[in-house]
């Protein structure tokens, strides 16, 4: 399996080792509304956390303990006064390999047409 961005291969191996090479769980924070640039900055320096994804209206975390940092999560969303939709603890699947090789999630490389075929 193969992951290409703009025509070049960001990442490639089975689904498997490419899960496995992430060695994170991938905490999801669906904001309501809340300021998605002041939220990450609230969450940065979270104890085993490697990397931070921002979407138009969500986080995506990733941390060696997902599930034991959600308290501190919580704590420090509340402290920012953020407000949350939702929050979720997974382990890494493709499309969080596709969202960390590329910073995009899948859904919004459908969503963006190719520019090659943008006629002007």
């Amino acid at each position: 399996m193969a992951i290409i961005d703009g025509r070049r291969i960001v990442a490639e191996g089975t689904q498997e080792r490419l899960k496995a090479e992430m060695g994170h769980d991938v905490v999801s924070v669906e904001l309501d509304g809340a300021d998605v640039v002041a939220t990450e900055a609230a969450l940065r320096g979270l104890p085993t956390l490697e990397r931070v994804v921002a979407a138009p209206n969500s986080l995506a975390l990733y941390l060696e303990d997902g599930a034991g940092s959600i308290a501190e999560i919580v704590r420090r969303l509340e402290g920012a006064r953020a407000r949350v939709g939702a929050i979720s603890v997974a382990r890494p699947s493709l499309d969080d390999v596709f969202l960390r090789a590329t910073g995009r999630r899948l859904e919004e490389e459908d969503r963006q047409p190719d520019p090659e075929e943008v006629t002007q």
